[in-house]
Protein backbone atom coordinates (compact mmCIF):
# COMPACT_ATOMS: atom_id res chain seq x y z
CA UNK A 1 0.00 0.00 0.00
CA UNK A 2 3.03 2.26 0.88
CA UNK A 3 4.00 1.85 -3.02
CA UNK A 4 0.24 2.45 -4.58
CA UNK A 5 -0.06 5.61 -2.04
CA UNK A 6 3.95 7.13 -3.56
CA UNK A 7 2.08 6.38 -6.74
CA UNK A 8 -0.75 8.90 -5.90
CA UNK A 9 1.54 11.28 -4.73
CA UNK A 10 3.41 11.17 -7.89
CA UNK A 11 -0.24 11.91 -9.51
CA UNK A 12 -0.17 14.87 -7.63
CA UNK A 13 3.28 15.96 -8.46
CA UNK A 14 2.49 15.84 -11.59
CA UNK A 15 0.05 18.53 -11.61
CA UNK A 16 1.93 20.49 -9.47
CA UNK A 17 4.87 20.66 -11.88
CA UNK A 18 2.02 21.63 -14.48
CA UNK A 19 2.61 18.34 -16.65
CA UNK A 20 -0.21 19.15 -19.00
CA UNK A 21 -1.43 15.76 -19.62
CA UNK A 22 -2.37 15.22 -15.46
CA UNK A 23 -5.84 15.75 -15.59
CA UNK A 24 -6.74 12.76 -13.40
CA UNK A 25 -7.48 12.36 -9.18
CA UNK A 26 -4.52 10.92 -7.60
CA UNK A 27 -5.20 7.00 -6.81
CA UNK A 28 -2.51 5.01 -7.16
CA UNK A 29 -2.71 0.96 -7.69
CA UNK A 30 -0.05 -1.72 -7.78
CA UNK A 31 -0.80 -5.25 -9.04
CA UNK A 32 1.50 -7.69 -7.49
CA UNK A 33 2.54 -10.93 -8.29
CA UNK A 34 3.43 -13.11 -5.68
CA UNK A 35 5.07 -15.61 -8.25
CA UNK A 36 7.44 -13.57 -9.72
CA UNK A 37 7.86 -10.63 -7.51
CA UNK A 38 6.70 -7.83 -10.44
CA UNK A 39 4.90 -5.27 -9.38
CA UNK A 40 2.84 -3.21 -12.30
CA UNK A 41 1.64 0.01 -11.41
CA UNK A 42 -1.21 2.40 -12.53
CA UNK A 43 -3.16 5.68 -11.80
CA UNK A 44 -6.08 7.06 -13.56
CA UNK A 45 -5.39 8.40 -16.79
CA UNK A 46 -9.12 8.62 -18.15
CA UNK A 47 -9.70 11.92 -18.85
CA UNK A 48 -6.58 12.60 -20.13
CA UNK A 49 -6.91 9.28 -22.17
CA UNK A 50 -10.18 10.04 -23.26
CA UNK A 51 -10.56 6.48 -22.33
CA UNK A 52 -13.64 5.85 -19.62
CA UNK A 53 -11.93 2.46 -18.80
CA UNK A 54 -8.27 4.11 -18.08
CA UNK A 55 -8.89 3.83 -14.51
CA UNK A 56 -5.71 3.01 -11.67
CA UNK A 57 -7.00 -0.52 -11.06
CA UNK A 58 -7.65 -1.56 -14.64
CA UNK A 59 -4.12 0.17 -16.05
CA UNK A 60 -1.93 -1.36 -13.81
CA UNK A 61 -3.75 -4.79 -14.47
CA UNK A 62 -3.16 -4.19 -18.51
CA UNK A 63 0.74 -3.74 -17.86
CA UNK A 64 0.23 -7.00 -15.98
CA UNK A 65 -1.17 -8.44 -18.79
CA UNK A 66 1.20 -7.24 -21.59
CA UNK A 67 3.52 -8.57 -19.89
CA UNK A 68 2.37 -12.26 -19.17
CA UNK A 69 0.95 -12.70 -15.70
CA UNK A 70 -1.82 -14.82 -14.82
CA UNK A 71 -4.29 -12.29 -13.30
CA UNK A 72 -5.50 -15.38 -10.28
CA UNK A 73 -1.57 -14.54 -9.13
CA UNK A 74 -2.13 -10.82 -8.95
CA UNK A 75 -3.22 -8.81 -5.72
CA UNK A 76 -4.03 -5.23 -6.14
CA UNK A 77 -3.32 -2.72 -3.66
CA UNK A 78 -5.39 0.61 -4.60
CA UNK A 79 -5.25 3.58 -2.18
CA UNK A 80 -9.18 4.68 -2.89
CA UNK A 81 -11.90 1.91 -2.72
CA UNK A 82 -12.79 0.38 -6.23
CA UNK A 83 -15.76 1.77 -8.21
CA UNK A 84 -18.13 -0.46 -9.31
CA UNK A 85 -16.98 -1.17 -13.10
CA UNK A 86 -13.16 -1.52 -11.87
CA UNK A 87 -14.36 -4.17 -8.66
CA UNK A 88 -16.55 -5.76 -12.05
CA UNK A 89 -13.41 -6.06 -14.05
CA UNK A 90 -10.84 -7.32 -11.38
CA UNK A 91 -13.63 -10.41 -10.31
CA UNK A 92 -13.78 -10.87 -14.66
CA UNK A 93 -10.08 -11.11 -14.92
CA UNK A 94 -9.75 -13.14 -11.21
CA UNK A 95 -6.96 -11.07 -9.78
CA UNK A 96 -6.68 -12.86 -6.44
CA UNK A 97 -7.65 -10.49 -3.53
CA UNK A 98 -7.94 -6.63 -3.43
CA UNK A 99 -7.19 -4.42 -0.79
CA UNK A 100 -7.67 -0.65 -0.38
CA UNK A 101 -7.08 2.64 1.23
CA UNK A 102 -9.51 5.22 1.59
CA UNK A 103 -13.10 4.69 1.47
CA UNK A 104 -15.61 6.59 -0.66
CA UNK A 105 -18.00 8.63 1.96
CA UNK A 106 -16.28 11.40 2.73
CA UNK A 107 -14.82 12.11 -0.61
CA UNK A 108 -18.10 11.91 -2.24
CA UNK A 109 -19.35 14.47 0.32
CA UNK A 110 -16.36 16.65 -0.62
CA UNK A 111 -17.52 16.54 -4.17
CA UNK A 112 -13.83 14.88 -5.53
CA UNK A 113 -15.55 11.37 -6.58
CA UNK A 114 -18.63 10.30 -8.24
CA UNK A 115 -21.32 9.07 -5.83
CA UNK A 116 -22.58 5.36 -5.44
CA UNK A 117 -25.45 3.81 -3.95
CA UNK A 118 -23.67 0.63 -2.81
CA UNK A 119 -19.59 0.60 -2.00
CA UNK A 120 -16.78 -1.83 -2.71
CA UNK A 121 -17.23 -4.05 0.25
CA UNK A 122 -21.22 -4.15 -0.09
CA UNK A 123 -21.28 -5.37 -3.54
CA UNK A 124 -19.13 -8.05 -2.93
CA UNK A 125 -20.62 -9.07 0.00
CA UNK A 126 -24.14 -9.58 -2.58
CA UNK A 127 -21.89 -11.67 -4.38
CA UNK A 128 -22.69 -12.60 -8.35
CA UNK A 129 -23.32 -15.22 -10.89
CA UNK A 130 -19.76 -16.23 -12.54
CA UNK A 131 -16.66 -15.66 -11.51
CA UNK A 132 -16.71 -14.58 -7.75
CA UNK A 133 -15.79 -11.26 -6.86
CA UNK A 134 -12.23 -11.44 -5.21
CA UNK A 135 -11.62 -11.09 -1.25
CA UNK A 136 -11.49 -7.56 -0.63
CA UNK A 137 -10.86 -5.26 2.55
CA UNK A 138 -9.70 -2.04 3.79
CA UNK A 139 -6.25 -1.58 5.13
CA UNK A 140 -6.56 -1.42 8.86
CA UNK A 141 -3.74 1.21 9.45
CA UNK A 142 -5.81 4.83 10.06
CA UNK A 143 -2.18 6.24 9.29
CA UNK A 144 -2.47 4.91 5.67
CA UNK A 145 -6.20 5.04 5.55
CA UNK A 146 -5.82 8.83 5.97
CA UNK A 147 -2.74 9.40 3.95
CA UNK A 148 -4.70 7.90 0.97
CA UNK A 149 -7.83 9.82 1.60
CA UNK A 150 -5.08 13.44 2.44
CA UNK A 151 -3.90 13.01 -1.53
CA UNK A 152 -6.80 14.73 -2.21
CA UNK A 153 -6.89 17.71 -0.22
CA UNK A 154 -5.00 19.44 -3.23
CA UNK A 155 -7.80 19.19 -5.58
CA UNK A 156 -11.13 20.18 -6.67
CA UNK A 157 -13.49 18.90 -8.90
CA UNK A 158 -16.28 20.43 -10.76
CA UNK A 159 -19.99 18.18 -10.30
CA UNK A 160 -21.09 18.67 -13.95
CA UNK A 161 -17.51 18.30 -15.88
CA UNK A 162 -15.79 16.53 -13.68
CA UNK A 163 -12.60 18.47 -14.46
CA UNK A 164 -10.65 18.18 -12.06
CA UNK A 165 -8.87 21.36 -10.43
CA UNK A 166 -5.28 21.11 -8.59
CA UNK A 167 -5.67 24.13 -6.12
CA UNK A 168 -1.98 23.46 -4.30
CA UNK A 169 -1.52 22.87 -0.33
CA UNK A 170 0.09 19.76 -0.59
CA UNK A 171 3.29 19.94 1.55
CA UNK A 172 1.32 18.22 4.54
CA UNK A 173 1.34 14.77 2.84
CA UNK A 174 3.31 12.29 4.80
CA UNK A 175 6.08 9.98 3.33
CA UNK A 176 5.48 5.86 3.99
CA UNK A 177 8.01 4.85 0.86
CA UNK A 178 11.43 5.72 2.28
CA UNK A 179 13.87 4.29 -0.46
CA UNK A 180 11.06 2.69 -2.58
CA UNK A 181 10.55 6.31 -4.58
CA UNK A 182 13.21 8.22 -6.60
CA UNK A 183 13.82 11.53 -5.18
CA UNK A 184 12.55 13.67 -7.93
CA UNK A 185 9.22 12.13 -7.29
CA UNK A 186 8.00 10.99 -10.72
CA UNK A 187 6.79 7.36 -11.19
CA UNK A 188 9.99 5.27 -11.24
CA UNK A 189 10.78 2.32 -8.51
CA UNK A 190 13.00 0.51 -6.95
CA UNK A 191 11.01 -2.46 -7.46
CA UNK A 192 13.82 -4.58 -5.50
CA UNK A 193 12.68 -2.55 -2.18
CA UNK A 194 9.20 -2.80 -3.60
CA UNK A 195 9.17 -6.68 -3.67
CA UNK A 196 10.46 -6.59 -0.34
CA UNK A 197 7.41 -4.14 1.06
CA UNK A 198 4.75 -5.87 -0.87
CA UNK A 199 5.96 -9.38 0.16
CA UNK A 200 5.54 -8.15 3.88
CA UNK A 201 1.82 -7.05 3.06
CA UNK A 202 0.02 -9.79 0.84
CA UNK A 203 2.20 -12.50 3.35
CA UNK A 204 -0.42 -10.72 5.59
CA UNK A 205 -3.87 -12.22 6.47
CA UNK A 206 -6.48 -8.99 6.36
CA UNK A 207 -6.29 -9.47 9.98
CA UNK A 208 -2.83 -8.28 10.41
CA UNK A 209 -2.94 -5.53 8.00
CA UNK A 210 -3.76 -3.12 11.31
CA UNK A 211 0.28 -3.40 11.92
Amino acid sequence: MALAYDIARGVVSRHANGDPGAQDVPIGAVAYDLTTGKAYTGYPRDRELDDRRAHAEPWALRLAEDDGAAMSDLHVATTFEPCPDCLEHMADVGVGSIVFGADRPALERRGLVKTHPQNALDIAASGREGSPYPPIWQIGSPALRAACEAVFDPFGRDPISEQVTFVGGHDHLPDFSGDVATANGNLGYVLTEAQLLLNRFFGSTPSKLGV
